[in-house]
């Protein structure tokens, strides 16, 4: 007898196993999209993936095919600010892409909705696409908000709560040049980090031998190596 769950997963597989007419989504997708967004001024960095590059930051967009085999993909629009690595010593060889904020690419002509597009064979992909290079378009007005290191900052500082956000939202301050309103941030930062870091060391030292997978408590230790770093970039 199958359960629910092993028949969802056969049927997941059965979708997954299915071939498009148009190859690999990661290359078929870029090569249909980019002829019709020249004017944007993004260049693809690797797979699907686009950038252009602004003052102090980047501005970019990714296209996300579905895991479940439909073949829908959705396109996340957000930017990227380099400076962050350096705060957050970050290893080179270990540095990715990724968007300190972010949106949902959809229809920004009227109402803001997202979108997700359909990719079921080339006839939809193409279509797609061109649906996607309209809503581009359309989302300057997205980027058009962001004049400054100090509007990421506000922007990311009233979506996202906790030490780690107190943490980015400093570091983009001291970008930004204005380290006072960065040592606040960072000062709330490092109480919470040093309280994480007090209340799991027992438990870090109880940990079984052999274990390599980074902890929480070792993050939390570089975090706030981090956090002490940039505090005396505060004075």
């Amino acid at each position: 007898m199958i359960s629910i769950d092993q028949d969802h997963q056969i049927l997941k597989a059965r979708y997954m196993a299915v071939k498009r007419d148009y190859g690999t989504f990661s290359k078929a997708a870029p090569k249909h999209l980019k002829p019709l967004i020249t004017n944007l001024g993004f260049q693809q960095t690797t797979g699907a993936y686009f950038l252009r590059k602004r003052e102090s930051w980047e501005e970019g967009f990714y296209l996300q095919q579905s895991g479940y085999g439909s073949g829908n993909f959705w396109v996340e629009i957000g930017l990227s600010v380099p400076g962050m690595d350096t705060y957050w010593q970050t290893d080179p060889a270990e540095k990715s892409f990724g968007f300190i904020v972010g949106d949902r690419l959809g229809n920004y002509t009227d109402r803001f909705h997202s979108e997700t597009y359909e990719a079921e064979d080339l006839a939809t992909l193409q279509a797609s696409v061109e649906l996607v290079a309209q809503h581009l378009q359309s989302a300057k007005a997205w980027f058009a908000q962001f004049t400054s290191l100090s509007d990421i900052a506000s922007y990311y500082s009233k979506r996202n709560r906790g030490e780690i956000a107190a943490c980015n939202t400093g570091y983009l301050l001291l970008l930004a040049g204005k380290p006072d309103e960065a040592r606040i941030k960072l000062e709330y930062a490092k109480s919470k980090l040093q309280l994480a870091i007090a209340e799991n060391a027992a438990s870090f030292k109880k940990r079984k031998p052999g274990k390599e997978t980074l902890s929480y408590y070792e993050l939390d230790i570089h975090r706030l190596k981090c956090v002490e770093a940039a505090l005396r970039e505060c004075d």
